[in-house]
């Protein structure tokens, strides 16, 4: 799987500023709101469904239970995860936010500089990509407004999130078969950006972009170039991202910068 993250023109119509979904109900509200993917297997089931009211009235199940099958039970029900890792492509919220609610024993893998970027971004954010936060059942506790009710415990795991090397292939196993996928660096308005090839056992290739430009400074644009020169141009399956695709505008960061550059001078 490639990327995973928000759609900022759908979660503006209906969170904005101080309006947020609700706290320990996030992923199920995005879900009812077609905010998040529906993809079967790959939340965690905490996200997916309060274990701390899986004895209520089934009536009610609809309140605190996602119609969506979580990670393991999608492991239980088929013996193999419906995905076997899950690639990055940058750091963008557009492509990441969603790895939040994804189970933490799926393994992330990235280039080292958008790990870092994950890091910072925790950091100075409530995002956390590098734990899986959720809460499970406690003792009963006299400490809620119901005398002798659930008490929720607030729990993390930690999450596989593995660095991948430019151009350097990495075997993935796939149910039965493997699969080999190669991560290129390529121009993109965030460091550490990677496009991705995968080559299936049996020689069919699948090209995935990520978000790239041919317009950066000069070190940056060439990696987009060589990474069209490396992977050809007769893939089975191409992946690409059209922001500007009927754009015939052409400004560089170059262009931009010297924009800058003549008006302050003009402004002295």
């Amino acid at each position: 799987m490639f990327d995973n993250g928000m759609c900022f023109s759908s979660e503006g119509a209906y969170y904005k500023d101080f309006l947020s979904p609700r706290t320990n109900n996030d992923l199920r509200d995005y879900l009812k709101l077609g905010l998040v993917p529906e993809i079967p297997g790959i939340y965690g089931k905490e996200k997916i469904y309060d274990v701390c009211l899986e004895d209520a009235d089934s009536k009610s199940e609809y309140l605190f239970k996602a119609d969506l099958i979580s990670y393991e039970d999608y492991i239980e029900d088929n013996s193999v995860p419906y995905i076997s890792a899950l690639f990055l492509s940058h750091a963008h919220l557009d492509h990441v936010r969603n790895i939040m609610f994804m189970a933490p024993e799926i393994p992330i893998y990235c280039s080292e500089i958008t790990k870092r970027l994950l890091e910072i971004i925790c950091d100075l954010s409530d995002y956390d990509f590098l734990n899986y936060s959720y809460r499970e059942k406690g003792e009963r506790s006299n400490r809620s407004f119901f005398p002798g009710s659930i008490y929720k415990i607030k729990s993390k795991k930690k999450r596989l999130l593995e660095t991948i090397a430019p151009n350097e292939p990495i075997e993935i196993p796939e149910g039965k078969s493997i699969f080999t996928i190669e991560g290129y660096p390529v121009d993109h308005s965030v460091p550490g950006a990677m496009a991705f090839k995968v080559t299936t056992k049996s020689g069919k290739t699948i090209i995935y972009t990520g978000d790239l430009r041919f317009h950066g400074h000069d070190h940056e644009k060439k990696n987009s170039e060589d990474f069209l020169n490396k992977v050809g141009s007769n893939p089975d399956i191409l992946i690409t991202e059209g922001t500007r695709i009927d754009d015939d505008t052409e400004v560089s960061e170059s262009d931009v910068y010297h924009n800058i550059i003549a008006s302050l001078e003009r402004d002295k």
